[in-house]
């Protein structure tokens, strides 16, 4: 009877978490939107945009050194992660509100604004991402099975909203154009995504309240401070390595997205996005279907091979992309495609990476960091967002990108040697660091789960 009623709960939660990054992904889409506002409809030039988020991921960065030691130390009514979900939610909902508005101002006074919102979007999604680690751990447990069986269904979640979103936001946006004219479109389109953030935040809530309870009766937590979130990462190797290969990992997958939008409008010539809407919808459908299989590829191979192959397997299709992504559109879906699948074989255990690296650092030391650690994946995630945007948005403007132009050959040349050459470069560091530094494979990191537990268990 137990048994039944423990598979219940673990089903329940199961469903729970799956929703939250296909939320988080309807959430994020007007933000795929600023800089194509700032520069094409504003006018602003590239140079300028750059600094303004420049100076905002910097000032998000050095912000998510404070999550964890705030989430620990803070004595909020209601616990430990649930009041600073329920904090999250009206910030974020203000964050694009801000920028899209469409008035007339003077250059610093939208920068304080572009500023104001990237912090707004950012500093709450730092607390939700270690939020979101903390409901997988927690839920999870030691049961490695229920940890693979959540970050694959909220993987397919993701996916399917990844399909919804490519097919439709484009459309939706010239649709709000016309019902309200092409001044307001952005600023309607980015109130109506942010209801999604409310859902995606509701998701955690409902995981993280049966712990908060539990621990109420606890007494007072632990103490912690930048120090020792210091000597968590000093005395845990492993914890540096996938912290690395992270970031640069995150790099490689981020700086092309954020010009994609231009790869449409200038080397397409597609400049109400229609081909980007149809193109990116076919490539959406096909990750459906293989993130149905390339998790199950990765489960065979096990979790460590399987992020080695599929960093080296993308720094070859990311040199594709160099030579062949502006030979025609479907040379350029194709190879996207491939990398797409590649990276589905162990994307959707990144969450569980950093979780082993704090149950290793907890067996090996006797210390328990692991909420702590697990708010350092902010960092990784930072500075891939601070170095993807910059990167890429400098790139454009040093080759000579404004708004209204027509590519020739030297700048489409110059554009997919950006758009391929920054990920070539970022998957092959992440791929060195992995292969000579992380160790951590699934029977070991099933071990110390499980050493972890009963160490819980006889400490409590």
């Amino acid at each position: 009877m137990g048994t039944d009623h423990s598979n219940k709960d673990d089903r329940k939660q199961i469903i729970v978490y799956a929703p939250h990054s296909a939320f988080i992904n309807f959430a994020l889409q007007p933000g795929n939107f600023i800089s194509l506002y700032l520069t094409d409809y504003l006018l602003i030039p590239v140079a300028d945009v750059a600094g303004m988020l420049l100076v905002a991921k910097a000032l998000d960065f050095l912000a998510s050194f404070f999550v964890g030691p705030v989430i620990e130390k803070s004595k909020l009514p209601g616990g430990k992660y649930v009041p600073w979900l329920k904090i999250a939610k009206p910030l974020y909902y203000l964050s694009y509100i801000i920028v899209f508005l469409p008035f007339d101002m003077p250059l610093s006074m939208r920068y304080a604004l572009v500023i104001t919102s990237h912090l707004f979007v950012k500093v709450p999604n730092a607390f939700i991402l270690a939020c979101q680690y903390a409901a997988l751990m927690h839920s999870g447990g030691a049961d490695m099975d229920k940890r693979n069986k959540m970050v694959i269904t909220a993987g397919r979640f993701s996916a399917v909203s990844q399909v919804v979103t490519s097919a439709t936001t484009a459309p939706f946006l010239l649709l709000i154009g016309h019902l309200v004219g092409a001044e307001y479109q952005y600023l309607v389109m980015a109130a109506i995504y942010g209801f999604f953030f409310f859902g995606a935040t509701n998701t955690l809530i409902y995981l993280h309240e049966p712990f908060e309870q539990k621990r109420a009766g606890q007494g007072e937590r632990k103490k912690t401070s930048h120090g020792a979130l210091l000597k968590s990462m000093a005395s845990n190797p492993q914890l540096v390595a996938c912290l690395l290969s992270h970031t640069f990992s995150l790099i490689a997958a981020g700086a092309p997205g954020q010009i994609t939008l231009y790869y449409y409008i200038y080397i397409r010539n597609d400049p109400n996005l229609l081909l980007f809407a149809s193109s990116q919808t076919l490539s959406m459908v096909v990750h459906l279907a293989t993130v149905a299989i390339g998790p199950q590829i990765g489960l065979k191979l096990g979790r460590l091979k399987s992020l080695l192959y599929s960093e080296l397997l993308c720094v070859f299709t990311s040199l594709a992309m160099v030579f062949f992504g502006a030979s025609s559109i479907y040379a350029f879906m194709g190879i996207s495609i491939a990398t797409s699948f590649i990276k589905s074989v162990n994307s959707g255990y990144l969450t569980g990476y950093i979780i082993d690296c704090a149950e290793y650092g907890f067996y090996k030391t006797g210390v328990d960091s692991r909420d702590i650690i697990q708010s350092l994946t902010n960092i990784p995630v930072k500075i891939a967002q601070f170095a993807s945007g910059a990167v890429a948005l400098l790139g454009i403007g040093l080759i000579g990108y404004f708004p209204g132009m027509e590519a020739n050959a030297v700048f489409t040349r110059n554009f997919m040697l950006i758009y391929g050459g920054v990920p070539v470069l970022c998957y092959g560091i992440s791929f060195s660091i992995n292969r000579l530094f992380y160790k951590i494979d699934d029977a070991e990191a099933e071990f110390y789960a499980r050493q972890n537990r009963q160490k819980e268990s006889e400490m409590a």
